[in-house]
């Protein structure tokens, strides 16, 4: 009832066992020659999404595919894109499976040993041939014969993406970020790589659009102020799209002191210091970039690091009626030496209908007079529970904000 909700999705973080739609994510990690990580995520599915009770099943069993995934998964492969004609090897269920397939020729799948607690991969064999890639050929099962697992307790280093199929893609990919945090205080390195060793990288750092007279990445990038990082692959005659990351410099003497309200492990936005890291949320809350609270003020105490003249602070605010997000009632904002004997510096209140519709995004801004000060605390008072006029009534509401301003 209201926005009390038995978990009927399947969630892991924000996969969706449930959604069929994502029932490939699991073993993406193949792709990248991480079949382990396939190895525990498939597993952990099997063993905590499905049991023989009536909530044995999550989500909705549209045409079946609930029950497919696990049918291929149990088995140890699954068709992550079906008109390949290769299965994806993930982990088995069970110790034996055969399979009957059409001239009575039938294909045995064992696993000796597998258990809650061996479900690595240690070898593959075919026919008694090891098989050091991660995927099985749709030709190789209607042959018949044997497929047999090596089981481990501790994951290993087998499982190879498949060598031709990278080939034959003839494609350079998208660079992406091997190392590298997007907010950063002082300075950073900033690595760059490729799923195919072969190809060439190109980059800048100015806010052009790289090109291939543009700087070849030879060596991690040191980067010491924000900045927008674009870089693209190259192998012959052909290129990938352009990658672009923002790597955002905040000030190193302010932090966030404390909460004295927490925010929704839902909704975090990077964590604590999500408020201050100069990435600022969206159009959607549910991007990643705002930090929400329900039924409770957002109330948080600022750290400049020493006391400084302070002329104004801004907070950013989210209002989505129809996702039970409002605006605050005002804005309070405190002062203090100590951080412990906090005065009133300003407030403003909100001027926004509740009964607003669509997405609204406002900054609420206070301006200070001639105020010197080390700490800040910061109040965004919430209504607590939706309004007699709305669908809600009576129901915890939301305060969504991101970011907090200090000038």
């Amino acid at each position: 009832t209201g926005r009390t909700q038995a978990d009927i999705t399947g969630l892991i973080g924000q996969y969706v066992h449930g959604n069929e739609p994502s029932h490939h994510m699991a073993y993406l990690y193949n792709a990248v020659g991480q079949s382990a990580k396939t190895q525990q995520r498939v597993r952990q599915i099997m063993d905590d999404m499905y049991a023989n009770r009536p909530d044995g099943l999550s989500g909705n069993e549209d045409c079946g595919q609930m029950s497919a995934w696990l049918v291929f998964s149990a088995m140890g492969f699954y068709p992550v894109t079906p008109a390949s004609n290769q299965y994806s090897i993930g982990t088995p269920w069970f110790e034996k499976i055969t399979l009957q397939t059409e001239g009575n020729k039938p294909f045995v799948i064992r696993a000796p040993g597998v258990s809650k607690q061996r479900f690595y991969l240690k070898n593959m064999l075919l026919n008694g041939q090891p098989q050091p890639e991660n995927q099985l050929s749709h030709a190789d099962l209607v042959k018949g014969g044997e497929l047999t697992f090596e089981m481990s307790e501790t994951p290993t280093a087998w499982g190879k993406p498949n060598s031709t199929t990278r080939q034959d893609w003839g494609l350079p990919a998208v660079p992406f970020i091997a190392a590298g945090e997007r907010v950063f205080k002082k300075s950073q390195t900033v690595q760059l790589s490729s799923l195919f060793p072969q190809d060439r990288l190109y980059y800048t750092v100015d806010g052009t659009v790289p090109t291939r007279k543009s700087r070849q990445y030879t060596k991690p990038i040191e980067i010491t102020k924000t900045t927008i990082l674009q870089a693209f692959a190259v192998r012959g005659d052909q290129q990938s799209p352009v990658a672009t990351a923002t790597f955002t410099k905040i000030d190193p003497n302010l932090q966030l002191d404390h909460y004295n309200t927490q925010y929704n492990p839902q909704y975090t936005a990077h964590g604590d210091e999500a408020l201050i890291n100069g990435i600022r949320g969206g159009g959607d809350f549910r991007t990643g970039d705002w930090q929400g609270f329900e039924g409770v003020n957002l109330d948080l105490v600022l750290d400049l690091g020493k006391s400084k003249p302070v002329s104004q602070v801004s907070v950013g605010f989210l209002q989505d009626e129809n996702a039970w997000i409002f605006f605050p009632i005002r804005v309070e904002v405190e002062i203090s030496d100590d951080g412990k004997n906090f005065t009133p510096a300003g407030s403003v209140t909100n001027t926004v209908a509740i009964t607003e519709k669509g997405v609204l995004q406002r900054d609420f801004t206070v301006d200070l007079r001639r105020t010197t000060t080390r700490y800040i605390r910061v109040v965004g008072v919430a209504m607590g529970a939706c309004p007699q006029t709305h669908k809600g009534v009576g129901n915890p509401c939301w305060i969504f904000a991101d970011e907090v301003v200090v000038r």
